[in-house]
């Protein structure tokens, strides 16, 4: 599982400010915003700026307690002894809503959210809060939102052997994410037109809107379409069992809100590997039965709730699917490969195409089939069948993390690397260390002999950024334009606006690369299941958009943070229904506690993690903070080479000039910002052309300009296009209209400057 904090790290700018308190460029904020190395001290939340925060000096504490030099003078000061008189100016319900959003930030037990409410009760004269765990669980754990069924499958007298799963009708869920994001869902069902050609979501898949077409006119204006996800965690590794929480992804939502508030719609808590069709036939009736009541617009409409995809790993999609494993005859979940032995299972390339599996051959299959006498690999009749609008082939989709980096790239990468002595090692270690990345990457380069502890998004990163880089010195030519055809492809999946000639054209690398591994390495043994499922990737894309709006990262760090929420291994279904129910239940609260609340509790509750940062202010959806003084410029220019300060000054305006801006949730800072481990200074403008970044400067209400070098870059390599090698940094500062900034570059000086451009902008 990827342990990262993805997708909740992400900074939320509302449309609808246009700057601090209006429009006047004189007035700033300050800014919970942390401009640290570690991109996840940025924690996801809405900009609270109706009103300037009030200076350091009213919130600090009184002059003689702050004065005291150690804690016997601050026991001694008669003012830290005096009751205290400051007025409350809280509601209970802002009082509640920080609490709880303090408890839940910080993984607190239900013990110890009892004891902080009765902390607080303790301070007034008499309480003003819930003062009991029974109050807590009346509220915020009420069996009434969530109703459930307990199935037992297969029960002993150990409780540690059984067996049991949780339905929990997911429409309250639902209803609150549709009704708080209404003006998308909108969009989304009503307005929006494909682009052809183009492919920018999910909704431009070529499965997607066969789905919508095949639906009654007066429907195509009441559904809502999910993936499905499970998949098991492991919490003690003094007990085998494991829970399986069951997930809904809603795709009529914002990215960043359907990646992070996924419906929990069940759980199961097995100590094996669980039988998938007991629950998933009590699933799919419930999903069936499902008409969900929602207002939008000011107008009630029941929506119709389909299942299009289920997205899991490898190990999961066979029983779900009513297939065998990988591992056995027949076992490739959209084709007919038997696969070959050689000592385990493989899959080689055949001098015949597989035949493609289809859903009504699946179908006849499935009636026909038996464990004891499976058909073409289908073992049983998969409750999904059931599932209107769902293809059982198709609707599959393969699992970009676990097939592509866990998988394939994982196993090329210790291939290449299998005989490399220590000293050759220590030396690509150094070359990784010596990476500074944006922080929009998430996560720091780190050493390749540590490569058993990367996460996924490492991975990605080693693909798509670094790979070319360390691998130029170990691979031959031949091997070389082989693995680059791996990494162009990945590119091409990732990127948030595919065109139909990029995605065939990533097909075919994807092809070429499969079909020559067994004559480049001539060992069939690397022909694994991971590596065939990239012939099937790409028809998947076209089929729902690009890999980022149905991959297994947005489930995997949801898993990672079911597992914080149990505290002991006594009553875990407990513990996690719990969270879910207590998340979801905050989140109604604070959608309530939000039209009135002072801007000051919204602040506490979307910055709570955050540290100060000082002078920001937003301007046209742009965040600018860290001013750049006049007095420090010939300062700062020394950390850039042949960069002259002179010229800087002289092509000045007379606006305020900032060295960060953060623009469409991505940092951007200037090179003058001088770190060791980051750099967000190298950006593609939206004409194609490079720059470094220099200063940001807003000049009025209308006008927003950036100071930047143009570079000039040439590709490297034929088969990776988005890899360019820098020639030359223009050592003229120009200014261009910030706007024109698209999105941030990974530069890279080993062996030479190199840049790559991120395929898209979003954390996961």
């Amino acid at each position: 599982m990827d342990n990262e904090v993805p997708l909740q790290e992400v900074m939320e700018v509302d449309p609808s400010i246009q700057i601090a308190t209006g429009s006047s460029l004189n007035e700033e904020v300050h800014f919970d915003y942390q401009s640290s190395d570690n991109y996840t001290d940025y924690v996801k939340g809405r900009y609270w700026c109706d009103e300037v925060y009030e200076s350091q000096e009213s919130t600090s504490l009184p002059f003689n307690l702050e004065n005291a030099k150690n804690l016997k003078e601050l026991i001694d000061n008669p003012e830290f002894n005096a009751k205290i008189d400051t007025p409350v100016d809280k509601s209970r319900g802002e009082i509640m809503l920080m609490i709880m959003k303090y408890s839940i930030q910080n993984e607190l037990s239900i013990s110890a959210i009892t004891n902080l409410f009765q902390l607080i009760n303790t301070m007034f004269k008499r309480p003003i809060l819930l003062n009991s765990r029974y109050m807590l669980d009346k509220f915020f754990n009420s069996k009434d939102e969530f109703q459930y069924n307990i199935i037992s499958v297969n029960v002993k007298k150990d409780p540690q052997k059984s067996a049991y799963f949780i339905l929990s009708d997911p429409s309250k869920q639902i209803v609150d994410l549709i009704e708080s994001n209404e003006d998308y869902f909108s969009e989304v069902t009503q307005r929006r037109t494909h682009e052809p050609g183009y492919m920018y979501d999910v909704y431009d898949g070529i499965k997607y809107r066969e789905f919508y077409q095949s639906l009654e006119p007066k429907e195509r204006y009441n559904y809502v379409t999910t993936v499905f996800n499970t998949d098991g965690a492991s919490k003690f590794k003094c007990s085998k069992q494991s829970v399986w929480p069951l997930y809904l992804m809603i795709n009529e939502l914002p990215k960043d809100v359907r990646t992070n508030q996924l419906v929990v719609c069940g759980l199961m808590f097995t100590p094996r590997k669980p039988d998938m069709t007991i629950f998933l036939d009590k699933l799919v009736t419930l999903i069936n039965d499902l008409r969900i009541s929602c207002k939008i617009k000011n107008e009630i409409r029941l929506l119709r709730l389909y299942v299009l995809t289920c997205c899991v790993d490898a190990v999961a999609r066979a029983p779900i699917q009513g297939i065998k494993q990988f591992n056995g005859h027949y076992g490739c979940n959209w084709c007919l490969h038997p696969g070959e032995t050689h000592g385990v299972k493989r899959y080689p390339i055949l001098k015949e195409v597989p035949k493609p599996r289809r859903h009504e051959e699946m179908v006849d299959l499935m009636l026909e089939a038996d464990p004891d006498d499976p058909k073409f690999g289908v073992m049983y009749p998969s409750p999904l069948m059931n599932l209107p609008n769902f293809d059982l082939v198709e609707g599959f989709i393969p699992d970009y993390l676990h097939m592509a980096l866990e998988g394939v790239a994982k196993q090329f990468t210790n291939h290449i690397l299998l005989d490399l002595d220590r000293m050759d090692m220590d030396e690509l270690d150094n070359k990784m260390l010596s990476i500074a990345i944006p922080q929009q990457i998430s996560r720091r380069s780190r050493k390749i002999s540590d490569r058993k502890d990367w996460k996924a998004r490492e991975w990605e990163n080693f693909v798509l950024y670094y790979s070319p880089v360390i691998f130029s010195d170990l691979l031959s030519p031949r091997k070389m334009q082989h693995w680059l055809l791996f990494v162009e492809s990945l590119y091409t999946i990732l990127l948030d606006k595919i065109t139909f000639e990029d995605l065939n054209r990533a097909d075919e690398n994807s092809h070429t690369f499969v079909s020559e591994i067994e004559s480049v390495y001539e060992d069939v043994r690397l022909m694994t299941f991971n590596v065939h499922q990239l012939l099937h990737v790409c028809t998947s894309v076209g089929n729902w958009g690009p890999v980022w709006s149905n991959s297994t990262f947005s489930f995997e760090s949801a898993n990672h943070y079911v597992l914080k929420s149990i505290k002991c291994a006594k009553n875990v279904s407990e513990q996690v229904m719990r969270y879910v129910k207590m998340c979801h239940n905050v989140s109604v609260l604070e959608k309530h506690i939000c039209r009135t609340a002072e801007n000051e509790v919204m602040r506490y509750c979307n910055d709570i993690l955050r540290s100060k940062a000082q002078h920001v202010i937003v301007f046209n959806n742009i965040l600018y903070f860290t001013p750049l003084k006049n007095e420090n410029i010939v300062l700062n220019f020394r950390e850039i080479e042949q960069c002259s300060a002179a010229n800087f000054i002289s092509s000045m305006k007379s606006g305020k000039k900032y060295l960060k801006i953060v623009k469409d949730d991505c940092l951007y800072e200037s090179a003058l910002v001088n770190k060791s481990r980051s750099n967000n200074s190298f950006a593609l403008l939206n004409n194609g052309l490079y720059v470094r970044l220099i200063a940001f400067e807003i000049l009025d209400d209308l006008h927003e300009i950036s100071y930047v070098n143009f570079l000039k870059v040439e590709k490297v390599h034929e088969n990776y296009s988005y890899f360019f090698n820098i020639n030359e940094i223009d050592q003229k500062i120009e200014t261009i209209p910030t706007s024109c900034i698209e999105r941030i570059c990974v530069k890279m000086n080993v062996n030479g400057n190199y840049l790559v451009p991120v395929p898209n902008l979003l954390h996961y």
